[in-house]
């Protein structure tokens, strides 16, 4: 439904404008660079806060700090799957991203945000030397509150929030870590 969408002037996005992106971050991120907002916006959507935070290992707007969370979990992968937020190099760094919505053989699409200053769906090769990998979000929590809630009218965010683990049908503690970076005495 996004697609198409188009920034205002100086980067300005109705997606650095939502509280729970305000929340997630500690900061407004208008005015800046929004691919990474984009992303963090549409998990957030899709899954409430709590869930849509934790599916991303907590979000970043900044695509190399975002791509190191995954890392950190071991959950950063070298080939796609759908659902999976894609990370881009440009100029030796990782500074874009996107969420992959079909793998074809050796192609991807991923929806991103901040493509040529709209929301775009683009075709990436899988071995492009520009992909550096892809963060494969917690999808445990999700498949696990699906199964808790099957019958019922729960919502599935609220089974799992508060805490960082999920229990399967068997009672059965699933691990799906938040990982944040450490605060330090002048952190900002």
């Amino acid at each position: 439904a996004e697609l198409g969408y188009r920034e205002g002037a100086n980067n300005w996005t109705k997606y650095a404008e939502d509280p729970g992106i305000s929340r997630l971050y500690g900061w407004k991120p208008q005015n800046q660079p929004w691919c990474g907002t984009f992303v963090n916006w549409c998990f957030l959507t899709a899954f409430g806060y709590d869930l849509g935070s934790r599916l991303t290992f907590g979000g970043s707007a900044a695509c190399r700090n975002a791509a190191d969370l995954y890392k950190a979990a071991d959950q950063f992968v070298h080939f796609p799957s759908v659902g999976d937020q894609a990370f881009y190099y440009s100029g030796g760094a990782i500074n874009h991203t996107g969420i992959v919505v079909r793998v074809d053989g050796t192609v991807f699409e991923a929806i991103e945000g901040n493509y040529s200053d709209r929301v775009s769906s683009v075709k990436h090769n899988i071995g492009d030397g520009s992909v550096a990998g892809f963060g494969r979000p917690c999808r445990k929590i999700v498949e696990t509150a699906a199964d808790q809630t099957q019958g019922e009218q729960k919502d599935p965010a609220q089974s799992v929030s508060g805490s960082d683990t999920a229990d399967d049908s068997a009672g059965q503690t699933i691990p799906c870590p938040v990982v944040l970076p450490m605060l330090r005495q002048g952190s900002a």
